[in-house]
């Protein structure tokens, strides 16, 4: 997400399905017999530019979420013209591309970047895993690119094997909740949580309201961390990012 984030990215996949018709409350209809999961996701515009040599005049939306092992028939839906992101017969599903899905932190988040025009949108993306259909919560689409904050905003203090955050927001739009993603130096995401505070601590999740990823985190001694904040709005659009490294002792 920031150059820590975007190093450990491999090689594309493409999900290419055929083509379908069904809105999305149709389809959502069609798959009643399955269960349902939710999809911890979020987008943004200019994460980082070593991601975009086409220049920041032409930079696309790109979607990241998680996914669940063996995931596939992944389906887009766009919600044009309108401002009821949860009236799902209007969602319309995007097959003029396919989606191609860039796995990130050795494969813990996935992405895919949207060829889209340069308006606001209510999207929603879902996929199958497991005879069980997962499904987002709508995400607008802004026309703002994401706002990187300087290091000396993100405070962190070590001590035996805990890590503990603090952050300042000075972005002027409204992020009502946080994603902290800490990886190691071989790139592996090991710990993805949200809080709605400004702060969390390694080895405390008491202000923890989700996790992009299931894990009991212990850090190592003596090791090397980079931390990635973003600040999220309730439409699920990414606002801010800061992102340090640090190394326990």
């Amino acid at each position: 997400m920031t150059k820590y984030f975007l190093l450990f990215a491999i090689a594309l996949v493409s999900c290419k399905k055929t083509a379908h018709k069904l809105n999305l409350a149709a389809y959502l209809s069609e798959n009643a017999a399955l269960e349902q999961g939710d999809i911890l996701v979020f987008a943004a515009k200019a994460i980082d530019p070593e991601l975009y040599p086409q220049g920041t005049g032409n930079i696309k939306p790109t979607v990241y979420f998680h996914a669940e092992n063996n995931a596939d028939d992944f389906k887009y839906f766009e919600l044009k013209d309108k401002e009821e992101p949860y009236d799902y017969k209007s969602y319309k599903p995007i097959n003029k591309y396919p989606i191609v899905i860039e796995p990130l932190f050795n494969g813990e988040v996935s992405s895919f970047s949207i060829p889209t025009e340069n308006n606001e949108k209510f999207i929603v993306i879902t996929y199958k895993s497991s005879d069980k259909l997962y499904v987002s919560s709508p995400i607008k689409l802004e026309t703002n690119k994401i706002e990187k904050a300087t290091e000396d905003l993100l405070t962190i203090t070590t001590s035996n094997n805990t890590a503990t955050f603090t952050w300042e927001d000075k972005t002027a739009q409204s992020n009502t909740t946080y994603l902290q993603l800490i990886n190691d130096s071989t790139g592996t995401l090991i710990s993805g949580t949200y809080t709605q505070d400004k702060t969390f601590t390694t080895a405390d999740f008491s202000n923890v309201t989700d996790r992009f990823m299931e894990t009991n985190l212990a850090l190592n001694p003596n090791s090397k961390y980079y931390i990635s904040v973003i600040g999220i709005s309730e439409n699920n659009w990414a606002n801010m990012l800061v992102s340090k490294v640090f190394y326990t002792h």
